[in-house]
């Protein structure tokens, strides 16, 4: 690990918000903030932009994440997904906790700087701020997708992923009064729809082929109906989720990232060089914002 972070004049905060694998793009922008010496004072996540997060709060450099996001292959996509249909999720979740304790600290208190991610109560309908204790806990329920994942049980709590509620973590960030400038990192765009069901016109990749070769010859070029029609779902109500937390932001990055499903995460390379373009065309007035403007 290398040291990442250091405090400037103004204090620069991150909501990274869910998305699955286009929560990728959050490497590629954290790689050109730090490039421009732009340092977080604290990073708020939600599911996928959780993961992410807690790397970089970690003590991650930029490089390093970046290294284990690109080298996950086909077989570590496979290893996790310990499939277990008919009970509470499509995925029981023990391979990808398991990954989290391999690679993050147990605690948030052994984290270099002030992290936060959000899950949410089934019990209670709220939304649960988690910034201490068992960070692997907090992070495998921040992204514990209903029906995808089993809900993590802590207590007298149901934890689910949080972008049911607050799937950009904004008003966390605020919360934590850590930072004077939140930049909030969405990649909640909506996906082109053709009659098929699939996603644009470029050519399938990634889990998308894997998938296509465990079907029947004759549904190899069709998309899952149920698996996209439940994805383009949840992106409609993450946006309309995300509206509140973009106005309370002071500057919102929003790679595009709309052809990408939730599932190719072996589009690492593709995906973070979104985010870095997204990142290099709010960089003027990230700057501002923070007095380190060279204009």
């Amino acid at each position: 690990m290398s040291g990442l972070f250091s405090r400037g004049p103004r204090r620069l905060g991150i909501a990274l918000g869910g998305g699955s694998a286009r929560g990728l793009a959050h490497i590629g922008v954290l790689k050109v903030l730090a490039d421009a010496g732009l340092r977080p004072a604290a990073i708020t996540g939600t599911s996928m932009g959780a993961i992410v997060g807690a790397f970089a709060a970690a003590g991650y450099s930029i490089a390093e994440i970046e290294q284990i996001a690109v080298e996950l292959d086909v077989r570590d996509m496979v290893s996790f997904a310990d499939l277990h249909p008919g009970r509470a999720a499509f995925v029981n979740g023990e391979k990808v906790e398991a990954w989290l304790r391999e690679w993050l600290p147990p605690t948030f208190e052994k984290l270099v700087l002030p992290f936060a991610c959000v899950s949410v109560d089934l019990r209670t309908g709220t939304v649960v701020r988690h910034a201490d204790g068992d960070l692997i806990e907090a992070v495998r329920a921040s992204c514990s997708i209903p029906g995808v994942f089993p809900p993590v049980l802590r207590d007298d709590e149901v934890l689910v992923d949080g972008g049911v509620l607050e799937p950009l973590p904004v008003p966390t960030l605020k919360a934590m009064r850590a930072s004077d400038v939140a930049v909030a990192v969405t990649v909640s765009q909506l996906g082109a729809l053709r009659p098929g069901f699939g996603f644009g016109d470029r050519e399938r990749s990634g889990v998308q082929r894997l998938w296509g070769s465990l079907m029947d010859t004759d549904q190899k070029d069709r998309e899952p109906r149920q698996f996209q029609t439940m994805n383009i779902s949840l992106q409609v109500m993450q946006r309309e989720l995300e509206r509140p937390a973009t106005r309370m932001a002071d500057v919102v990055i929003s790679p595009d990232v709309a052809e990408f499903d939730g599932h190719e995460f072996l589009e690492a390379p593709r995906l973070i060089a979104l985010g870095e373009l997204a990142a290099v065309d709010a960089l003027p007035e990230i700057e501002r914002r923070m007095g380190t403007s060279r204009g």
